[in-house]
Parts: C-alpha cells; sequence; structure tokens
C-alpha cells in the first residue's frame, strides 16, 4: 500500500476537521451540506488516500451528513458514492475502512433515486469483495449485507447482486457467524416484499477492532466514528 507521504500535522489537522463536521452533521448536517463541509470531507479523502485513518474518519463524517435526505443528495451530487467506493477499494482488507464506508453506502442507496446510481457505480462487488477479504469479522459482514439488502430492494439491483455473488456471499456469512443480526438482515436479500428493516449495530455484536483487521497508522488520530444503533446515526467510541 502507498504510504502517505504528507506532514502528520497536515493529516491530523484533516482528520480532526473531519471528525469535527462528522460531530456537527450528526445534529445539524443541512447546516454543514450547506457551508461546504461535503466538499472538505471529499477533498480530504482524495488529498489523503492511502491513510487509513483519515478514510475512516472522513467516511464516519460522511455517514453522519447522509443521515438527512436533503444532504444525502448534496454527498451523491459531490461524488460521495465514487469516493466512498475508491476508499473501499484502496483499502479492501481494513476493517477500520470498510465498515463506516459500507455504512454510508447503504445509507446514500436507502434513498430510491440514488439506489440505482450505487448499483451501476460498483456498490454490489464492493460489499461481496469486503465480505470476501474480511470474512472473519462480523461487522464488515453485516454491513456489507445490510449494503446488498439496500440493493436488492429494485428488480435490476436485485439481479445485480444475484448475478455478483451476493446470495452466495449472505449464505457463507449466515453458516459462519451464526448471529441473529446478520442472518436478519441477508433475509432482505430475497426481494422487497419479505425485506426486513435492520436496525441492530454491528459494531455493537463484535469489538470494532479486530486484530487482523487492524490498520498501520503514521501518527496520532482522533478516535474513530463507528455505525451504531439506526443505520443513519453515528456515535464515537474510543479507539484502542
Amino acid at each position: 500500500m502507498a504510504m502517505d507521504d504528507a506532514p502528520w500535522w497536515d493529516i491530523n489537522t484533516q482528520s480532526w476537521g473531519c471528525r469535527a463536521l462528522g460531530l456537527f452533521a450528526a445534529r445539524h448536517s443541512a447546516q454543514v451540506a450547506g457551508r461546504g463541509g461535503t466538499h472538505a470531507v471529499l477533498s480530504a479523502m482524495e488529498q489523503h488516500k492511502p491513510n487509513a485513518a483519515l478514510q475512516e474518519t472522513a467516511c464516519g463524517a460522511l455517514h453522519s451528513l447522509a443521515a438527512d435526505p436533503d444532504a444525502r443528495i448534496e454527498v451523491a451530487r459531490h461524488g460521495g458514492a465514487q469516493a466512498l467506493l475508491a476508499s473501499l477499494a484502496h483499502h479492501r482488507a481494513c476493517a477500520q475502512v470498510q465498515q463506516p464506508g459500507l455504512g454510508t453506502l447503504s445509507a446514500i442507496a436507502g434513498d430510491f433515486n440514488l439506489r440505482g446510481m450505487v448499483a451501476s457505480l460498483g456498490g454490489v462487488e464492493a460489499a461481496v469483495a469486503a465480505m470476501a477479504a474480511l470474512r472473519p469479522h462480523p461487522g464488515v459482514q453485516a454491513l456489507a449485507l445490510q449494503l446488498l439488502a439496500s440493493l436488492a430492494r429494485t428488480s435490476a439491483s436485485a439481479r445485480a447482486v444475484a448475478s455478483a455473488g451476493g446470495i452466495e456471499a449472505a449464505t457463507s456469512a449466515i453458516e459462519l457467524h451464526r448471529s441473529r443480526s446478520i442472518a436478519k438482515c441477508s433475509s432482505a436479500l430475497a426481494g422487497p416484499s419479505r425485506a426486513s428493516p435492520w436496525t441492530r449495530s454491528a459494531a455493537r455484536a463484535s469489538p470494532a477492532r479486530a486484530g487482523s483487521s487492524r490498520c498501520s497508522r503514521r501518527c496520532a488520530l482522533p478516535p474513530p466514528l463507528v455505525l451504531s444503533g439506526h443505520a443513519a446515526s453515528l456515535t464515537p467510541y474510543q479507539s484502542d
């Protein structure tokens, strides 16, 4: 993985800025989006692609923004889905990036008018790839399945889920992780009519930082954000 050669103080400033915007957006998402917050977060992601810690915090900030229907459209309009997919692809084996990234894509795909865009950009493939790369991590499995379930709510996207191996991925996750939350989410892949809303936190079901999924950090960064409770909420957790 390429290293981020930016000075540590620049990365720290960018990361703390993303974290602050994410916390503001959790309560005032429209104001953050309307005052350039979305662009600032996406710029940080573009400038520091190799830095997993910054990508994690930035994905969390976008998730806070995507909780608001209007701000969600703003995130999508500025290329948020593309930035998230790029981050997921660059940090495929990093659970700390995959979790908020997948959760934010799922929030965007929760909008009927944006669902097709997420699928066409590679959202299905990103979810299946994350599940394959981090099979032992229940948090990643559950959030990837949540994204697949969101995308499977339309006929065209459901076919994409099936053709990309989503059914096999869901079955494998159920067999490997005998978890009620994962099994409940996976049942939504059967189709819109039988989909059940998944509101349990994947992060609550397991440690957010599994040892095998730990990412290398080059400098001290603020505690990241983790999905908790409803799919459209974020709460901070303490990094170990």
